[in-house]
């Protein structure tokens, strides 16, 4: 019997111990996805803001909750990167910790790309890291 590679082992194990939070990323990437489908983004973003209580989530919780955005994406259709940030946003904000979404184009000859990240405290929480994003100018920002 092959043996299987201990991290991905224990990152599915920590995925599953954190059931409730991937039941709620699955449910709100559904919301995210469906509410910009049927109401558009200004409207929906008028119904998620949040008043943020506390600075900053610790790396653990902003990981954690990264990762079942991540494993729950595979259940949505067409979870863009946008959905993808507008849930995790959604997901830190009701806990009370602020986050702020960047959207940024990139042009390379004839082909044009924009991304989605999600940023707290000046950590990229999700989306890529630092090198991927670069290459992207942000054009707005979604507190």
């Amino acid at each position: 019997m092959p043996r299987e590679r201990p991290g991905k082992n224990r990152r599915l194990a920590a995925v599953w111990r954190d059931k409730w939070l991937l039941l709620s990323s699955f449910i709100i990437l559904w919301f995210v996805r469906l509410s910009l489908s049927l109401i558009g983004y200004n409207r929906m973003i008028r119904c998620v803001s949040f008043q943020p209580h506390q600075p900053v989530p610790s790396d653990a919780l902003a990981l954690r909750i990264a990762t079942s955005i991540r494993y729950a994406s595979a259940l949505v259709q067409n979870p863009t990167c946008l959905v993808q940030a507008l849930a995790a946003k959604i997901l830190l904000g009701l806990r009370g910790y602020a986050s702020q979404i960047k959207v940024g184009v990139r042009r390379n000859g004839d082909t044009f790309g924009a991304h989605a990240w999600l940023i707290s405290d000046g950590k990229i929480v999700l989306g890529g890291d630092s090198e991927n994003v670069a290459s992207f100018q942000p054009l707005m920002k979604i507190e």
